[in-house]
């Protein structure tokens, strides 16, 4: 076991303590996440775990920045530079502006930038690309589905919480089918089970 993980956590422990506790584990976790993903060979057991962190970050933007969507026409600047923080973007949007966060760059840059790898357009993108490469997998509708998505964010065109909407609808419906196409015995939706 590392060591600072061996320890049971006092029941005294301190704010501060906690934070830096999890500050260390983000770290290592991180460590871990990018040698499984340098030392895995490129075969389907890695297109997998690939599609799952797409699956996985485009569920946890939609969600978040829904979630931070504004009521009010101007949001604190706290909040938006929470969101980049949150998003690991924030020397990014520095490079890029020199004033303090605004909503309609900091949506640009998490939605819609292309090259961004935290963005909704980027990760479906890799979707796209990685689920038409998958061996039979008779997902052509949705990988449909994905490209049009895709070219809503380059075109930044409907409303955002449509958008946002659209983006978990089908990040949710492409792992259920994922799951059901090649980690079930059941190859119908009609005729699979539901385990509680």
């Amino acid at each position: 076991i590392p060591r600072g993980f061996a320890r049971p956590p006092r029941a005294t422990a301190r704010l501060a303590e906690a934070l830096d506790l999890i500050d260390r584990t983000i770290v290592r976790l991180a460590a871990v996440g990018g040698l499984e993903m340098e030392r895995t060979i490129r075969d389907e057991g890695w297109r997998f775990l690939s599609i799952g962190r797409c699956l996985e970050r485009l569920l946890f933007v939609t969600a978040t920045v829904a979630e931070v969507a504004p009521s009010e026409p101007v949001p604190e600047p706290a909040r938006l530079e929470w969101l980049l923080d949150l998003f690991d973007s924030t020397l990014i949007y520095r490079a890029r502006h020199t004033r303090a966060p605004e909503w309609a760059p900091t949506v640009d840059l998490l939605l819609f930038d292309r090259h961004h790898p935290r963005s909704l357009s980027y990760q479906l993108g890799k979707l796209a690309k990685h689920v038409r490469l998958l061996p039979a997998s008779g997902l052509g509708d949705l990988i449909r589905e994905i490209q049009l998505l895709r070219m809503s964010c380059h075109r930044a065109a409907g409303p955002l919480a449509g958008l946002l909407e659209a983006g978990e609808d089908l990040a949710v419906r492409l792992s259920d089918a994922i799951a059901l196409r090649y980690f079930s015995h059941v190859y119908e939706p009609a005729r699979a089970t539901t385990v509680l």
